[in-house]
């Protein structure tokens, strides 16, 4: 067991816990935005984009808990297991995969807390930062590729 101690560097308390705040707006936000999605912009791309902000909730939300564990080991002065789960944190759950579905163009409350996750980001992962600025240029979501519904019909399967 460790001995309590002064947190190292890569667990600030400080830090910590403003990202844990920043995330837990995101996810609020990102929340509100899965409830009031109801608006079809072509055919077949709800379920698309409900999935994306299924993601964005949920991965905000792991993200929140597991930065706020790391918070709870520094504080405890226990550093491994602070370390480990901040980690785990950075690499900030589903958040990727969510943006990726979201149709553009994004909704005000989606695109406010993908800027709460970009500064968070900006400390702790820099690839969801580009995932981040790469997904609000975008004029249409990635996912599905469009030839996934090509393939699809092709086969006779119901898309």
């Amino acid at each position: 067991m460790e001995t309590p101690g002064t947190p190292p560097p890569y667990a600030d308390v400080a830090q910590l816990a403003w990202a844990v705040l920043l995330l837990e707006q995101a996810r609020h936000l990102f929340k509100e935005a899965e409830t009031s999605c109801r608006t079809l912009t072509a055919p077949g791309t709800a379920v698309e984009h409900e999935a994306g902000l299924a993601l964005l909730t949920a991965g905000a939300s792991e993200a929140a808990v597991t930065m706020a564990s790391a918070l709870g080991f520094a504080t405890a002065g226990l550093d491994a297991k602070a370390g480990w789960k901040l980690r785990s944190a950075c690499h900030l759950g589903n958040l990727p995969a969510g943006i990726s579905r979201t149709d553009r163009p994004l909704e005000p409350a989606v695109t406010e807390a993908l800027l709460l996750v970009r500064q968070v980001a900006e400390v702790f992962n820099h690839d969801t930062v580009r995932e981040i600025d790469e997904a609000l240029a975008a004029g249409a979501p990635s996912w599905p590729p469009p030839e996934r519904d090509t393939y699809g019909r092709e086969r006779g399967h119901r898309i």
